[in-house]
């Protein structure tokens, strides 16, 4: 079975043509390079005001930067009206395409479940989602006592990342987990 990760939201149609605004969830879009087909996930509400999710699969036909996000043509989508019936649509995309080689950035799914640990205070916890502030990237990590704090994805707090055992090592600044 395929892993569908949700990478970007469909924020408006873009022209007349059926081309859709879309905007990432991280800062870059490196995932929609060599990419030729997504999903589109689209809530809706029925009559008895229940949320319905529909799942449809989608040929890309083109796609530029644009903004902060990307104008991007499907297949299927021909006109502005379609394109606006999708705002606020998720894209999906499989997993496979959300992996790095080593020395490139990485992407967020791809270190999800790692444990972060400093020198310090040792083992904080495991990664088990992610946040921003806007511009930075935040660990949500959960820590043994179940509690959840948010650590800063930043350079200077990365010490090595231990692919192979799923550890972070950081040195964080003081007084950044009381926060």
């Amino acid at each position: 079975m395929e892993n569908w990760i949700t990478v970007a939201k469909i924020r408006d149609a873009h022209g007349l043509k059926g081309e859709l605004f879309v905007v990432p969830l991280s800062k870059t879009a490196e995932w929609m390079e060599g990419l030729d087909s997504l999903q589109i996930v689209l809530k809706t509400q029925n009559e008895s005001g229940e949320t319905q999710e529909s799942v449809t699969d989608h040929q890309i036909t083109r796609s530029k930067p644009h903004k902060v996000g990307l104008i991007v043509k499907l297949v299927g989508v021909e006109d502005r009206n379609e394109a606006e019936r999708l705002r606020g649509a998720r894209i999906r995309i499989q997993e496979d395409h959300l992996r790095t080689n080593p020395g490139e950035n990485f992407y967020l799914k791809e270190i999800e479940g790692f444990e972060i640990q400093t020198a310090k205070e040792g083992v904080i916890g495991k990664i088990v989602a992610f946040s921003s502030n806007g511009p930075q990237d935040l660990l949500v990590v959960e820590q043994s006592n179940e509690n959840k704090v948010e650590i800063p994805l930043v350079d200077d707090f990365i010490e090595e990342i231990l692919w192979e055992k799923r550890i972070i090592q950081m040195n964080l600044p003081e007084g950044i987990l009381e926060v």
